[in-house]
């Protein structure tokens, strides 16, 4: 879903980026814009997922 959101917001028949790696699951990827466009800032991050520490995830499983 992501790389389709990708291609949209690059632009309709915008290539595949090739120097992207895939996105893991439950990652984060965030575009900023401006008037005109939107660029993108963050690309799969999994930061979120490593920062709860052993009680916070005893508690969420």
């Amino acid at each position: 879903m992501i790389i389709a959101l990708r291609h949209v917001l690059a632009g309709i028949g915008a290539a595949a980026p090739e120097e992207l790696p895939p996105v893991p699951y439950a990652s984060v990827s965030r575009w900023d814009g401006d008037d005109d466009r939107l660029r993108l800032a963050v690309w799969g991050d999994t930061a979120h997922l490593t920062s709860l520490d052993d009680a916070d995830r005893r508690r969420h499983t």
